[in-house]
């Protein structure tokens, strides 16, 4: 049924962007930047390119996983891993070979004493194993815990054990007898690390505590003070010099983390931290710069004491599980996923490709010029390339790499995604080319506008936009500054009240449109007739997404309305594009029903009325009756279902009082129609 009145209604329509118009691109930061993929390459904290350390591989384990790895004082390295307990030694020839395999399957944690003879901490069902230079192993410690996670000897030989999952550390003397050292309350101690005047730090999970463990006085058992507490659920690692404490952690995803900075006073403050990658290993060098081994990029890291990092290199394995210092300024580099070894040198790479993140224009695209920003000191080159494609990922139906011009044009043909190649050569391996920025242009393709929906609302209810009040004359401290930057363009369509009308004969189509190059659209709204062909202009040049209308003087009968989406107005004449969007059939009704009244009768005190209801055009949807103009009684059809243009209805009524009595019958058609008529009747006792 219809109920008059008017509704404010908040109504929120999307806002016009900007036409199609040349787009750049530009990378001149270290997080963007930071999003490509560099070899060879280094990226510095100031955003710039720069060749990187050399490095090269040392060991392919063939194992998965590389948890530690140790040197001794002949030059040997071993690494320790999993899954089948292998541990692998590399002569400083580089000759690998395995040289210890434990019942367990994993080897998270290694040491070496004054002697180079070789421990060995396995999980899971641990044991700590000794295995002296040629080979021979006995079982040197077996705490009955579950995991074995750090080993660390101090300058007594004793060994300390990091255990979980009960979390207590063990001190074991160079005789293999040892006992409970410190209890935490944690599940795992993670890993080890020396600190001043004979104390430890440990690493905990699952509540990231960094501990100071410290013999107590008089004591076999040692006393613990929480340094930090990590909002991150892991400590991986430890470093520590010039005062300070350097903790990593990791968050209970296993994919994110930070790296904090803990002083002397135990004031910590994050100096890293990443969303998507955590930090699996930690080294500080003599430079005072922390070398941060990460994980699933398998990137390593400088990271200075104010948080500035370099991206020295990425890896092609997953994570960088371990580091440690080597003759020369060099660096041991454990990765997993792929298990290997790796040795950082610290001469600069001769030369380095730097591969960026894929550039989607949206849609496909026209490509500009690339304009670089670079240093060239003496003997180095910066040669810039590009390749397109269809696909989002790179694979082998993109172009192959196109060296850009001179002038800088773009040479990969037009597609929806593009990236630049930049190379760095030093043909003496002195300096070091450096690359500041790139900046890479380009033109979307004009796409036609799609209308996704339209609907008309039920009939009589209309749409009126109210007008915003006026906004104060004051302007934001950071709108005057930012006034040169790119704006979104001024809405014709933003949020904002709409009045709900409700009115005979209002019709009211609301729709949805989007366009891939944001212009701006206008619509055209036309109609036509069911059978007919021509279609007719209802209004155009609209920027709302609903128009209302008042059919009143429309012929009865199905119409079928047509709205037109256009992006003329944001694009050179003739280039714009047109889409449209046809609706379902819709009624059109003006002409109420009518009432034949076949019986009405009295039968003692009742009244008994039979009638039929019709409409040319409409089906009967409402029907009800009143005695006397007094409370009304809902009517149904005979066959009890209102789907038809004609319906038959007989009613009888409750006692009346006896007398002259009016029955009066209301009915409605399928678009609120009404239509009345009485039949007038006497009840007698």
């Amino acid at each position: 049924m219809k109920f008059p009145g008017t509704i404010l209604l908040f109504i929120f329509l999307p806002a016009c962007l900007f036409a199609v118009q040349t787009e750049s691109i530009t990378h001149d930061t270290y997080a963007e930047f930071n999003k490509g993929e560099p070899k060879g390459v280094a990226i510095t904290d100031k955003g710039q390119l720069q060749l990187a350390p050399q490095w090269k591989q040392l060991c392919d384990t063939g194992q998965p996983i590389v948890w530690a790895v140790a040197r001794d004082s002949k030059g040997n390295l071993y690494a320790g891993g999993g899954n089948e307990g292998q541990v692998f030694r590399v002569t400083p020839a580089g000759l690998s070979t395995q040289f210890f395999k434990a019942d367990e399957i994993e080897v998270h944690a290694l040491a070496i004493d004054k002697k180079d003879n070789l421990y060995v901490g396995t999980s899971p069902d641990g044991k700590v194993y000794k295995v002296v230079p040629d080979g021979k192993a006995t079982t040197f410690f077996e705490p009955k815990e579950k995991y074995i996670w750090a080993l660390l000897l101090d300058n007594d030989e004793n060994l300390y054990v990091a255990t979980g999952n009960k979390g207590v550390l063990y001190k074991v003397a160079p005789d293999g007898k040892g006992g409970v050292y410190y209890d935490s309350d944690e599940t795992n101690l993670n890993c080890l690390h020396p600190d001043k005047e004979g104390a430890l730090l440990a690493g905990s999970d699952p509540s990231g505590y960094v501990y100071r463990i410290a013999p107590a006085k008089g004591e076999t058992n040692a006393t613990a003070f929480v340094v930090y507490d990590a909002r991150e659920k892991e400590i991986k690692a430890l470093a520590a010099g010039d005062g300070a404490v350097y903790a990593a952690a990791i968050a209970e995803s296993g994919k994110e983390g930070a790296v904090y900075r803990i002083n002397a006073d135990n004031y910590a403050e994050p100096i890293w931290s990443a969303k998507d990658s955590a930090p699996f290993s930690l080294l500080l060098r003599a430079d005072g710069k922390l070398l941060v081994g990460t994980g699933d990029k398998g990137a390593l890291l400088s990271v200075t004491p104010r948080g500035e990092t370099t991206t020295l290199f990425k890896s092609d394995a997953a994570q960088i599980t371990a580091l440690l210092p080597a003759k020369d300024d060099k660096v041991i580099a454990a990765t997993s996923n792929l298990g290997t070894l790796l040795e950082v040198l610290p001469a600069m790479a001769a030369e380095g490709v730097f591969d960026s993140e894929i550039v989607d224009s949206g849609v496909f695209a026209d490509w500009g010029r690339v304009e670089i920003a670079a240093q060239n000191p003496k003997g180095t080159q910066v040669e810039l390339l590009t390749r397109s494609g269809n696909a989002a990922k790179p694979e082998k139906t993109w172009t192959p790499w196109k060296t850009v011009s001179a002038g800088g044009s773009i040479q990969s043909p037009s597609a929806r995604y593009v990236q630049y190649r930049v190379r760095l050569v030093s043909e003496e391996g002195k300096a070091s080319p450096v690359v500041e920025r790139v900046r890479l242009f380009y033109m979307p393709r004009n796409v036609a506008p799609r209308v996704t929906s339209l609907e008309l609302l039920e009939p009589g209810r209309g749409l009126t936009r109210v007008p915003p009040p006026p906004a104060p004359q004051q302007s934001s401290l950071s709108s005057v500054v930012g006034s040169t930057e790119k704006k979104d363009a001024p809405s014709f369509t933003s949020g904002g009240q709409v009045r709900i009308e409700q009115r005979a004969g209002l019709r009211t189509a609301v729709w949805k449109a989007e366009d891939a190059n944001k212009d701006d659209l206008r619509y055209a709204v036309h109609y036509r007739r069911e059978g007919e062909t021509a279609w007719r202009l209802l209004q155009d040049k609209l920027d709302e997404t609903f128009f209302s209308w008042d059919s009143t003087g429309w012929p009865d009968g199905m119409y079928l309305l047509r709205v037109d989406a256009s992006d003329s107005e944001s694009n050179p004449s003739g280039l714009g594009l047109t889409t449209s969007e046809i609706s379902r059939a819709f009624l059109v009704d003006n002409t109420p029903p009518k009432i034949e009244i076949t019986q009405s009768a009295a039968r003692g005190r009742k009244a008994v009325v039979a009638f039929t209801a019709s409409d040319a055009t409409s089906r009967i949807s409402q029907a009800r009756y009143s005695i006397d103009g007094r409370d009304w009684s809902p009517l149904a059809p005979d066959d009890k279902v209102f789907d038809s243009t004609q319906e038959t209805f007989r009613f009888t009524t409750a006692d009346l009082p006896a007398g002259d009595h009016a029955v009066l019958i209301q009915i409605m058609d399928e678009l609120g129609n009404p239509f009345a008529a009485s039949a007038n009747i006497v009840a007698r006792e």
